[in-house]
């Protein structure tokens, strides 16, 4: 069960930070 929430917390904070690039992308 950690693991399964490890890797539930992991993925979208992966998401999180890849859109977070492609906004700064995109703003600068």
């Amino acid at each position: 069960m950690l693991i399964t929430s490890i890797s539930d917390l992991i993925l979208p904070c992966d998401f999180v930070i890849r859109l977070c690039e492609i906004v700064l992308v995109l703003i600068l």
